[in-house]
């Protein structure tokens, strides 16, 4: 068999395996039997081969027996055995070729485009591009696959409960919330509910009420109204209260809308004489009256297309592959454009990092502010309503207090008129019984009235003026000259009530010692006067009227000639053992007649005798058709005491033994007195009206009788 050179080369080559590059023949591009294709050029060519480039085989690589014609014309042989073509296997051999009766099954090295992403040894076409797999981990979202290599980017999320619930985290709605109560921690500020500074919060809120968590102390008794001083308060006691209206000190008191007032009593309406009796004034009773196919490279790059995926360079699936990939990275040719879900760095609290960078959401740190995250020290507080929590004047989270003030009264305040700070209705007020309100400087509220019978001028005696009323009472609303003070003037009344009733002057004359002639102090006698029966008639002496003490302050009796202190109280004139009544109007003490004769033992029991003294004064009671003696009722005997006043006050002036009327008979006696002497209870004390000593007696003996009535 002779082959021209071109087929024994091609021969050679088959059997050989295929050429560097995996270059295909023109034959086989053409389809062509390549034995065939030759003996045409040889044909074509002529015998000899005239090719100038024509170079002769390596013969040892020609199978033994096979001729063929060199470059020269003439025939060379193969000196190769097939006995070495241990290789010869269809496997080795293309397909659709036999040689030395083996037929190819070899396809060559035929690849198929890439169907799955990190696939090697494929074609990469269409959505398969080469992926360098060099740290690609690290360009791929954690938990992403891409080119066979699984993501491990991870972003740098912050904690959700440190994101604002506006903003997300990951897809994931933060937890941080905006404060929606008051008192809460953790929560961003807003505008309805700002941060409040706690230290020294109580004691700025309206007492009892809450406002971030805090109680209200304002007022009480350690947190004062503002303004409250030194000065005393206002009484809520009305004891205490009606002690401060009568006296000139002044007090304090707050009004419902806090503002603080101040006043003082009137201590005219401590004095009961300067109040008409009957009439009672803040406790002061008054006494005033009144992807196949071509040859291709390996893939060196990413996003390479056409090239065999091999090494680093894995086959990626671009399908949705930018959304697995993180923005500003490149994949396979692919622009990433996963965005992490960050939130906004003002969102994330500055505890936390958003993408490596600190949060910039800080924690208040001061009162009203807004867009913080409360803490501890400043909490969320409700800003409706706050300002009429907190102490007047006081800002609060931004909010100015107005408790109390007008709009906003102290608690408790109600539609009770308030105790004015003026003084004009101040005094109308406590010229009223209508209720009025104060509050104390711990916020305690207090209730009273004041007093009408201020307000009428009648019921205040001429002279004085109590909360601007000017008393009127005069006249016969004035008190009884007698029950006013010998020497003081109450309105128009001066008093002739005498307090010290001193003995008078008669005869006698000490002219020694400290006396000198004519009558001084040391002149002084007993109202028996030396029994001067005869010095002369009525209101003449014998009475003693001498008066060394230059006043007739202390000139007291019946024959006072100016004021006499005594007064009859039966029809004048009277006759001899009528009845007969005087008053001492010093003691307001009314005296019957006395007896006429020593007949009356002490009392029936003690004397056996009837109607001893105590049973005949009595008795009196039962006169006049019970009227009583001289129309009065209420008699007894007198003490011995009251014996003895009626000496001092001048009863002896009514002794019938000086006068031609009759008054109360014989005074020049001693007369029974309701007093047992303590150590003899069998004796009993009397008193001798005209010289005016006293000493006891049994009280079986008879003596004179005088009765007493008030």
């Amino acid at each position: 068999m002779r082959f021209t050179y071109l087929n024994l080369v091609l021969i050679v080559g088959v059997i050989g395996g295929c050429q560097a590059g995996n270059q295909s023949s023109s034959a086989e591009r053409s389809g062509q039997n390549p034995a065939e294709e030759g003996a045409e050029t040889a044909e074509e060519s002529g015998s000899k081969l005239t090719d100038p480039d024509c170079s002769d085989p390596d013969l040892s690589k020609v199978v033994s027996g096979v001729e063929f014609m060199l470059c020269d014309g003439s025939i060379g042989e193969g000196t190769f055995s097939l006995a070495d073509l241990s290789n010869l296997a269809a496997a080795n051999i293309k397909s659709g070729i036999e040689i030395a009766g083996v037929k190819g099954t070899h396809t060559g090295d035929s690849f198929g485009n890439c169907v799955s992403g990190g696939e090697q040894g494929c074609i990469t076409a269409g959505n398969f591009k080469a992926a360098d797999t060099t740290s690609l981990g690290a360009k791929v979202v954690s938990g992403q696959t891409v080119a066979g290599v699984a993501g491990s980017y991870s972003p740098d999320f912050p904690d959700a409960n440190n994101v604002r619930a506006s903003d997300t985290v990951n897809n994931v709605s933060g937890t941080l919330a905006d404060c929606a109560a008051g008192g809460t921690t953790g929560c961003v500020t807003v505008t309805a509910y700002k941060s409040v500074t706690i230290s020294g919060l109580a004691a700025n809120i309206k007492n009892s009420v809450v406002v971030a968590g805090e109680t209200g102390t304002y007022p009480s008794a350690g947190n004062l109204l503002t303004g409250a001083g030194g000065t005393p308060d206002l009484s809520d006691n009305a004891g205490a209260r009606d002690a401060q209206l009568k006296s000139a000190t002044s007090f304090e008191w707050f009004l419902p809308n806090g503002t603080r007032a101040t006043g003082s009593g009137d201590a005219d309406i401590a004095t009961a004489s300067n109040i008409i009796t009957g009439v009672n004034i803040f406790g002061t009773d008054g006494s005033a009256a009144g992807g196949t196919g071509d040859s291709f490279g390996n893939c060196v790059s990413g996003g390479e297309q056409g090239c065999i995926t091999s090494g680093n360079f894995k086959a990626a699936d671009i399908t949705s592959l930018a959304a697995k990939v993180v923005s500003g990275q490149t994949v396979a040719g692919v622009a990433g454009s996963h965005s992490p879900d960050f939130p906004d760095a003002s969102n994330v609290r500055a505890s936390d990092t958003v993408n490596n960078a600190s949060g910039t959401l800080a924690d208040c740190a001061a009162g009203g502010a807004t867009g913080c995250v409360t803490v501890t020290a400043y909490k969320s507080v409700t800003i409706s309503g706050l300002a009429a929590k907190i102490k007047n004047s006081v800002v609060v989270a931004g909010e100015t207090g107005t408790y109390p003030s007008a709009g906003n009264l102290l608690a408790g305040a109600d539609g009770t008129s308030d105790f004015s700070d003026n003084a004009g209705t101040r005094d109308a007020q406590l010229k009223s019984a209508t209720a009025f309100e104060w509050f104390l400087p711990n916020g305690t509220r207090a209730t009273g009235a004041g007093d009408a019978d201020i307000a009428t001028a009648s019921n205040i005696i001429t002279g004085v003026n109590i909360f601007g009323t000017a008393g009127s009472a005069a006249g016969g609303a004035s008190p009884d000259e007698w029950d006013v003070r010998y020497g003081v003037t109450v309105g128009a009344t001066t008093g002739k009530l005498k307090m010290n009733c001193r003995n008078m002057g008669g005869a006698y004359d000490k002219t020694d010692g400290l006396a000198g002639a004519g009558l001084d102090v040391y002149d002084t006698v007993d109202d028996y006067n030396n029994g001067a029966a005869a010095f002369g008639s009525f209101n003449t002496p014998p009475f003693p009227n001498n008066n060394p003490w230059g006043s007739d302050e202390y000139f007291c009796g019946f024959n006072d000639p100016t004021d006499a202190s005594w007064e009859r109280v039966t029809t004048s004139p009277v006759t001899a053992g009528a009845n007969s009544v005087y008053k001492d109007k010093l003691s307001g003490m009314n005296w019957s007649r006395g007896t006429s004769i020593a007949e009356k033992d002490w009392d029936e029991v003690a004397g056996g005798a009837s109607n001893g003294a105590l049973e005949y004064c009595a008795d009196l009671d039962l006169e006049n058709a019970s009227a009583g003696y001289g129309g009065i009722t209420g008699w007894r005997l007198p003490t011995q005491k009251e014996l003895q006043t009626a000496y001092a006050h001048g009863i002896h002036d009514l002794d019938d033994g000086h006068t031609a009327t009759n008054h109360l008979g014989d005074l020049d006696q001693k007369f029974w007195s309701s007093s047992t002497r303590s150590d003899l209870p069998s004796y009993a004390w009397y008193v001798n009206l005209n010289l005016g000593y006293t000493s006891q007696q049994f009280k079986t003996l008879g003596l004179r009788v005088l009765c007493v009535a008030p």
